[in-house]
């Protein structure tokens, strides 16, 4: 072997087309069926064995062909169940952490391993052909209960949906306490799927990399690729290691409905204190593309910089904060119902109304900081030096829904503007831009004016650095089995770990 990696980050679909070929919770947990030791036999053990490879834990995940593909309640539990039975195969639960010390390098990283399958759990008449949750596929009376898996074809999507909204609370505390020099998450979903919320991973609590994969091939996205809407995040999509499809063909001479940089192939990592080496490997050896990922440093309350809305950092959200504080202030622009479902979150983020002209620009920034209204909405990625209700980097969220909506108790009835006197204490809308800069504790700040010309440039650069680091270098490829060390949180629960 070429390399000799010390361990496998697997991204799903471990057994296609349906996973385990045994209906969930049929055998107990601490069991292993004859048909699942027949496939890890067949498609596991005996395809991925020799040198470089024996050995070598494989840090999984469950894609959705795992859980059945066009069901939910084929073997999945028997995959989680296979992890107490050999020991490479490292699967302990649906979602799970990984911490890898490097002691004589003096690094270390937590790698975070979450279920993505939502994205194919739809309403049960929806797409049979790709859909987990479907009626046309799944048996009757279909269920996984007795394994802590969905209850039926009616509850599936619910089930799949509050897993996810569990584990981005579970994904984000880990990312806050981590204390490892390297944050890096491991999922089934390809790189474009929830972008506005692994954006928010990256630039406030500091996720240095994304690994995805579903798609049959090799996808590379750096900062700069044009489907790349993460805020810098890099992440990759690896689907070419099982051999069974690719997307299309693997010929370099016909590219026409080519994702990314190939198809058969797999990706390795370098990974050393100061920089991880990404190289894209195609099926004949032959290193496709590269690209070197440095630490992305955690965004606190204590360290975030401030600056205004013409700030290089708030490029993607300077439109829409225009827009909307124009549209809810400004009496020669016709109001659009539409806006009070938008922007309806600034009264629980930022304490003002939208609809009465006291919002200013730097509230509506501080409100794309915080939450940007709709999954296609850009994040202002600094929040503003001055507001209505500082501290001005704080998403207080305190107010529900029907509290912060004037109308929640009557969707039908909108207000109208026509009279321009209706339109208070509405601020300068378009700021000049300013050179000046400020300190930005935001902690401290005291100012409650929504109109001061004060403004933050901040700077980016200790983050940006493309320099290479001369220091010796921890790996995938690593030789030497006492580099490194792994301690796994996770139980042995179907659904979650504890913490």
């Amino acid at each position: 072997a070429i390399k000799d990696p010390q361990y496998i980050l697997n991204v799903g679909d471990n057994f296609y087309w349906g996973g385990i070929e045994i209906t969930c919770g049929t055998t107990p947990m601490d069991q292993i069926s004859y048909t699942t030791h027949h496939q890890f036999t067949q498609i596991f053990e005996e395809m991925y064995s020799g040198k470089g490879i024996d050995g070598k834990p494989w840090l999984t995940v469950l894609g959705n062909h795992d859980w059945g593909g066009r069901v939910f309640n084929n073997g999945w539990d028997q995959q989680i169940a296979y992890t107490w039975a050999k020991a490479r195969w490292v699967l302990p639960a649906a979602y799970w952490s990984q911490r890898v010390e490097y002691p004589d390098l003096g690094f270390s990283v937590d790698i975070l391993l979450h279920d993505s399958n939502f994205v194919d759990a739809l309403d049960p008449g929806l797409n049979p052909e790709h859909n987990m949750c479907g009626e046309k596929h799944n048996p009757p009376g279909a269920s996984c209960s007795a394994v802590g898996g969905p209850s039926s074809i009616s509850t599936c999507k619910q089930w799949f949906w509050d897993l996810w909204k569990e584990e981005q609370v579970w994904l984000q505390e880990k990312l806050n306490k981590s204390d490892a020099d390297w944050q890096i998450i491991v999922t089934h979903f390809p790189c474009g799927h929830a972008s506005k919320f692994y954006r928010k991973l990256h630039r406030r609590l500091g996720l240095d990399l994304l690994i995805t994969g579903h798609r049959h091939d090799q996808e590379l996205w750096d900062p700069k690729h044009r489907m790349n809407h993460m805020g810098g995040l890099t992440c990759f999509v690896t689907g070419g290691g099982g051999g069974i499809s690719s997307e299309a063909t693997p010929n370099p001479g016909n590219k026409r409905d080519w994702y990314g940089e190939g198809q058969y192939g797999f990706f390795d990592l370098t990974i050393s204190k100061t920089a991880i080496l990404i190289e894209s490997i195609n099926y004949d050896g032959t290193t496709l593309k590269t690209h070197t990922v440095h630490p992305k440093a955690r965004n606190t309350n204590e360290t975030l910089k401030c600056a205004d809305v013409y700030n290089e950092e708030n490029d993607e959200c300077r439109k829409k904060v225009l827009y909307a504080a124009n549209s809810t202030c400004n009496p020669n622009m016709t109001y659009d119902p539409q806006s009070r479902n938008w922007w309806r979150r600034i009264k629980p983020i930022a304490g003002v109304d939208y609809f009465n002209g006291s919002a200013s620009i730097e509230d509506f920034q501080r409100l794309y900081f915080c939450e940007p209204p709709s999954e296609a909405d850009p994040p202002c990625y600094l929040p503003p030096c001055n507001c209505s209700n500082p501290p001005c980097n704080a998403c207080a969220g305190n107010l529900s829904h029907k509290e912060s909506d004037p109308w929640a108790s009557n969707p039908t009835q909108s207000p109208t503007y026509s009279n321009p006197a209706q339109f208070v204490n509405c601020p300068n809308l378009i700021p000049k831009k300013s050179s000046n800069s400020c300190s930005s504790s935001n902690s401290s700040d005291s100012s409650n004016s929504s109109n001061s010309s004060n403004s933050c440039n901040s700077s980016s650069s200790s983050n940006s650095s493309d320099s290479n680091s001369d220091s010796p270098n921890s790996s995938s490829d690593s030789n030497s089995s006492s580099d490194s060390n792994s301690s796994s949180d996770s139980n042995s629960s179907s659904k979650s770990n504890s913490s």
